[in-house]
């Protein structure tokens, strides 16, 4: 898959935000959401550690947020909230958040003004929830957004092809390297 429908020229501005890539993400994807799309979760994981691994190469923000529910005592939340994925640069942010928007958590939004982020590249958990909240809210205070088609999931394959429709701008994991790398 391409960028053609709305080509990133400008890879300065860009921000990879990762939405619910955790240990409570896998064991949904394992457990009880049986008919999850794609179905080979621990490929997600390696396409976004992938993406990771490029905008820290090319010194882009990464923002690895995590769903924190209210509900879940601390010991339980902790386990639940673990991210499973990793970054090492100065540049990493991680963002705590307890709705499926991350743009409802004050500090997501700072650390991308902190940031000079314009241009969201977004993955993660689940496309028919945490990323399409995401993106719709990011599209609301300004931000354009790309999504990586094969690093988010759905609850089924009707829910993931119908959150990709919504989106205005996709792309793969290829693409996205390979545009980071033009």
């Amino acid at each position: 898959m391409s960028l053609l429908n709305n080509p990133i020229t400008q890879t300065s501005n860009l921000g990879l935000v990762i939405i619910d890539v955790q240990s409570g993400s896998k064991y949904l994807a394992e457990h009880v959401f049986k008919k999850l799309s794609p179905t080979n979760f621990e490929q997600i994981v390696s396409n976004n550690q992938r993406l990771i691994d490029a905008f820290v190469a090319h010194n882009l923000p990464v923002f690895i947020v995590t769903m924190h529910p209210k509900m879940f005592p601390k010991l339980i939340n902790d386990t639940f909230s673990r991210p499973l994925l990793t970054a090492k640069a100065t540049n990493t942010y991680h963002v705590q958040k307890k709705t499926a928007s991350a743009f409802k958590e004050p500090t997501f939004l700072d650390a991308l003004q902190q940031s000079g982020v314009k241009h969201l590249v977004i993955t993660g958990f689940t496309a028919d929830n945490g990323v399409r909240k995401t993106v719709r809210d990011g599209q609301r205070e300004g931000y354009a957004a790309t999504v990586i088609t094969d690093a988010i999931v759905a609850k089924s394959n009707e829910l993931y092809q119908e959150a990709i429709r919504t989106f205005a701008q996709v792309a793969d994991t290829d693409a996205m390297i390979a545009s980071l790398n033009a």
